[in-house]
């Protein structure tokens, strides 16, 4: 059931999560970066809107099984970086209990909140209570540093750092395809080993 828009409320929608079942993509026309209309044939007076700033991404130890097992130690070692992460960048996005009274109004972040980053179940439950369609996810999130590969680990050998996006995108293929079609990932490019290039 997708939220209805009336012409007034279309400008301040942009940002506006929508749901619906059949995302008429090509028949909706961008101009100038913002949404137009979709054409009236295709989805009658329903405006549809992708939210293009999801992210996806586990524990490090979700990324165990889609990792070549002659990296399993490392896997080891940077579960101590791990621990880093959640203090310095996880720590300060857990708000206390009355700052998130002000913002949390549907309890997503008591329900399993940053969960939904890796867990399917969780983040179709978030994607329906919202009322979003679809989502474009991106790598990252306050659950855990990258694999190797982003800039909020530490230096690590361009061999890791290919390891750790592999590992990503082979979970990634997975958590996208347990969606149902509803989550569209976006790749991460790993390693520049040469610039100039």
């Amino acid at each position: 059931m997708a939220l209805e828009l009336s012409r007034a409320s279309t400008k301040r929608a942009f940002h506006c999560e929508l749901n619906a079942v059949d995302l008429r993509l090509a028949s909706t026309r961008l101009h100038r970066s913002r949404m137009i209309e979709p054409e009236r044939a295709a989805l009658g007076n329903r405006l549809i809107v992708v939210s293009g700033d999801g992210h996806a991404a586990g524990p490090l130890e979700t990324y165990r099984p889609y990792l070549e097992s002659k990296y399993h130690a490392a896997l080891d070692a940077l579960l101590g970086e791990e621990l880093e992460y959640k203090e310095r960048i996880a720590g300060p996005a857990h708000p206390k209990p009355e700052a998130a009274a002000v913002f949390d109004d549907r309890g997503a972040m008591a329900d399993g909140g940053e969960a939904g980053s890796y867990d399917i179940a969780v983040r179709l439950r978030q994607m329906d209570a919202e009322g979003c369609a679809s989502k474009i996810v991106h790598s990252g999130t306050q659950a855990a540093p990258p694999l190797w590969y982003g800039v909020a680990n530490r230096k690590h050998p361009a061999e890791l750092r290919w390891a750790g996006v592999r590992a990503y995108h082979r979970w990634l293929a997975d958590f996208m395809a347990a969606s149902g079609g509803r989550l569209v990932g976006v790749a991460e490019p790993g390693p520049c080993h040469d610039i100039a290039a």
